[in-house]
């Protein structure tokens, strides 16, 4: 299903996560709405990421890598201390890491 989010919105999510330097990693299960908005985003912020829960950590160390100060995870508890336990072992303990599901 293609959904087409409204293009201001979307800019307003672009501008915060630029100025506040934060990359988002999200598991394929959310919702399509939220991966409607996340992938039309990703266009203009390339910290975006959508993947199963093997990958997102990895994707959330290359944005740490990038310059990312924060990385929201949307997914469930064990994925976010999958990828604050990942980021930890490759050096990025002071990544702020928020949890969203």
């Amino acid at each position: 299903m293609f959904l087409s989010p409204n293009e201001s919105k979307t800019s307003e999510l672009v501008k915060s996560l630029r100025e506040k330097k934060i990359g988002i990693v999200a598991h394929f299960y959310m919702d399509p709405e939220v991966q409607g908005i996340l992938t039309a985003s990703k266009k203009h912020w390339p910290h975006i990421h959508i993947s199963d829960s093997l990958v997102m950590a990895d994707s959330a160390v290359k944005m740490a890598e990038a310059g990312c100060e924060y990385i929201t995870v949307l997914g469930v508890d064990f994925m976010s201390e999958n990828v604050r336990a990942i980021l930890d072992q490759a050096g990025y303990s002071k990544v702020f890491m928020c949890l969203y599901h």
